[in-house]
């Protein structure tokens, strides 16, 4: 018979994964977002703005207090961590929403189980959705986020991971991108070496 051994939880928000430098980019999809939930209401950014601004906004987004909400939750995430690996669950329940970060519009599971060691947090491709993965495959494509993670990518209308597989850097023609030129942010990889199973 099962037994829960122990149960955490943690907010879901972009800014525990993110450097503190970049979090300014979320405005721009924050002011996109017509419904921003508080208190039981919903509210447009410029609103919610409105209603919350004798709260000193302003003065919790100087650079110096942002880095220091960062560390927090990165010391409150590797406890977390900590207590997760002292427990060593043989299963781990984890109750969710995707919030199409992963799913699609078109292919939206009641319950998904993943087995690995990590998930690539970017919305499944329609071919990639209908291809049957092998596990040395999918190992594979593990591997490839740990030692090769994708750059992240500044356009005037896009901030996120790179959604090109390749890049040609030969290629001279018009820039195609919907958002124009684009910046692009390389991410350090999680793992120097990595040994291949024999």
């Amino acid at each position: 018979m099962a037994h829960i051994v122990f149960g955490l939880g943690t907010s879901h928000g972009p800014m525990l994964s993110i450097p503190p430098e970049i979090w300014p980019e979320r405005v721009k999809a924050d002011r996109a977002n017509p419904q921003h939930f508080y208190k039981g209401r919903t509210y447009t950014f410029d609103e919610l703005l409105a209603l919350r601004r004798q709260e000193g906004i302003a003065e919790l987004i100087r650079p110096e207090v942002c880095r220091d909400r960062h560390m927090q939750c990165q010391r409150a995430i590797s406890k977390l961590a900590d207590l997760f690996d002292e427990k060593r669950p043989d299963v781990a329940v984890v109750v969710g929403n995707d919030q199409m970060e992963v799913f699609t519009s078109e292919h939206v599971p009641a319950f998904a189980i993943f087995w690995g060691q990590y998930v690539e947090g970017i919305p499944r491709t329609p071919e990639f959705l209908a291809k049957l993965l092998s596990a040395k495959s999918l190992y594979q494509r593990i591997l490839n986020i740990v030692v090769n993670p994708r750059p992240f990518i500044r356009t005037a209308s896009y901030f996120g991971p790179d959604p090109r597989r390749n890049a040609n850097l030969n290629y001279g023609g018009p820039e195609r991108r919907k958002g124009g030129k684009a910046d692009i942010i390389k991410q350090q990889a999680l793992f120097d070496k990595v040994k291949m199973p024999g």
